[in-house]
């Protein structure tokens, strides 16, 4: 990658993501630990100022209440000199400290203009949804298998829909993704599964399906996309009971070899919870009506279908939780 003249974009964007950050836990103090002295003197064209010896790192840090183990090479600079940390873009690492630490911080902050003005821009640049699920997009997926085993059972549709909020902060459904699925070589067939769900032959040339790893890429594709646009860091997969659908989406991921799977791997979103809490029903077509959402039993149990619903509910929560935010 060297030699591409990346480095500055990628600094630029390390710096807006500090910024953003010192404007809910107060940065206290930036750091820039460079490899050796060319990579220094590279950071040090950008503002950074260098410290000398270890010794007074050490004891800079200590003054402001952490454990630091200097190396030759790092520069800093302190609350006092944020405004032109913030101005040139310079971020490396950034620390938090106790509360009185951070009013502090933001009081000296406060008093610089320059900094007035990049927080500002920083937040009104920053999409909602990049601060509103701790960095992570919500992706609403279903799935429907050939059985309750990720690891052995047949992976044959798969649902995910987008959502995003729109001018007035509402969160909506607003693109809706979806695959038909071969089952993979000594895949699991349960008859019992493939009754509930409708694929009698999942084979069927009608069904337009493609092999797992094809149809992930496809998946996967717009879902990294989306994370971008959105400025979160990954995909977190909403789902009614979820277990089953990120079991199958990691498990089908794996048996492909596909990297860069965009979601989370272990954490999820279940509208069941949420839906218990909100309504008062866990089951999703009890749920979706107590919410206000038409329910249609004959379209329930298609990948699509269910991954719509789920979204709908899960806007329908989220936005509820919202407006009694606004109005306490």
């Amino acid at each position: 990658m060297q030699g591409q003249r990346l480095g500055g974009q990628l600094l630029g964007a390390a710096a807006r993501r500090a910024i953003l950050a010192a404007t809910s836990v107060g940065g206290l103090i930036l750091i820039i630990d460079a490899k050796n002295d060319r990579a220094a003197d590279w950071y040090a064209s950008y503002g950074g100022v260098r410290l000398i010896g270890i010794e007074r790192t050490k004891r800079l840090i200590e003054q402001q209440h952490f454990g630091f183990n200097g190396k030759r090479n790092t520069l800093t600079l302190t609350t006092g000199e944020l405004a032109r940390i913030c101005a040139s873009s310079v971020s490396i690492h950034a620390h938090s400290a106790t509360k009185k630490l951070r009013k502090k911080t933001h009081e000296e902050c406060d008093r610089h203009p320059q900094y007035q003005q990049k927080r500002i821009q920083a937040m009104n640049q920053t999409p909602p949804m990049a601060t509103r699920f701790r960095g992570y997009l919500p992706v609403v997926v279903d799935v429907e298998t050939g059985g309750f085993d990720p690891r052995t059972d047949a992976l044959l549709e798969v649902a995910a829909v987008l959502v995003d909020f729109d001018a007035d902060g509402i969160l909506r459904p607003v693109e809706t993704l979806a695959e038909h699925v071969l089952p993979f070589a000594g895949a699991n067939l349960d008859p019992r599964a493939l009754e509930f769900n409708g694929i009698t032959d999942p084979w069927h040339p009608f069904r337009g399906a493609v092999e797992e790893s094809e149809a992930l890429s496809r998946l996967f594709a717009p879902i990294r996309r989306a994370v971008k646009a959105s400025g979160c860091s990954r995909a977190i997969l909403v789902g009614h009971n979820p277990q089953l659908d990120l079991g199958s989406i990691n498990a089908a991921a794996e048996r492909t070899g596909l990297r860069h799977n965009p979601f989370h791997p272990f954490s999820s979103f279940d509208t069941a919870t949420l839906a218990g809490l909100a309504y008062g029903q866990t089951v999703l077509a009890r749920a979706v009506k107590a919410a206000g959402i038409a329910w249609d039993a004959n379209e329930a149990h298609s990948a699509i279908y269910d991954a719509e619903i789920t979204a709908a509910l899960f806007c329908a929560i989220v936005n509820r939780w919202d407006s009694w935010e606004r109005k306490l």
